[in-house]
């Protein structure tokens, strides 16, 4: 996902903030008719902070996906609201998951080890953030070495793919994890070892503090606003 990351990320921690704020403040008014414009209001907000980018990869694919998902929510219920309510929460969850997709792993373990968090948690917290994108890396190239090879349609041929996709696949996440292994213990990782230091210190400024202030403020707008709107006819859904 490098190429979701910006320039400038967000404190870690104001990400996690904001995004907390965004998803519970959302799911509160989702039934409400100024659900749209809270989200219109969400994307605006991420131009100023830099997220741009990120917001214009991003909000196509959750758009889409929840275009699909309402659509068949819609048909089961046979309800056009139903579908909307749906479509508009699938695109919330991912808009409040943005600031933490642009967020570099080794960014949020830095954060972890200046706030003295135990070792054990912030190895695997890097470990489990960097897995999916390894795992799809290392499937591309394997995929890409059998194209090279002339191996074609494995999706179709069980055994094709057994072979020379799944095994390559799995020796390469073994010797992965043997590397890291050998890593840690080359470096001398002891997780009982309270004296880490940080080459590069996250560092917490007003950009950090404004953007969960501006996220909370918009979710106390909306719920203000809502006192004086109704929301959608039958919206107890």
């Amino acid at each position: 996902m490098e190429h979701w990351q910006v320039k400038r990320p967000l404190y870690p921690l104001s990400c996690l903030a904001a995004s907390l704020v965004i998803l519970f403040g959302g799911l509160i008014l989702s039934k409400e008719p100024l659900f749209a414009l809270y989200l219109t209001a969400l994307c605006l907000l991420y131009l100023p902070f830099g997220y741009g980018g990120v917001l214009a990869r991003v909000l196509p694919l959750v758009v889409l996906l929840g275009a699909l998902t309402g659509g068949l929510t819609g048909l089961v219920n046979t309800s056009v609201l139903s579908g909307l309510l749906t479509a508009g929460r699938i695109v919330l969850l991912g808009l409040s998951a943005l600031t933490l997709l642009a967020l570099p792993p080794i960014q949020l373990t830095r954060c972890l080890t200046q706030l003295h968090v135990p070792r054990i948690l912030t190895l695997g917290m890097l470990v489990t953030v960097r897995f999916v994108p390894v795992l799809l890396l290392e499937s591309r190239r394997v995929l890409e070495a059998m194209r090279t090879r002339g191996v074609s349609a494995v999706a179709f041929r069980p055994a094709a793919f057994y072979r020379a996709f799944f095994i390559p696949l799995l020796m390469r996440i073994i010797n992965i994890a043997d590397i890291l292994s050998l890593s840690l213990e080359t470096r001398g990782f002891d997780l009982n070892d309270k004296k880490a230091t940080v080459w590069r210190p996250v560092c917490f400024t007003v950009r950090d503090a404004l953007f969960p202030v501006a996220v909370t403020a918009l979710t106390l707008a909306a719920f203000i606003v809502h006192r004086y709107f109704g929301g959608w006819p039958g919206s107890a859904i």
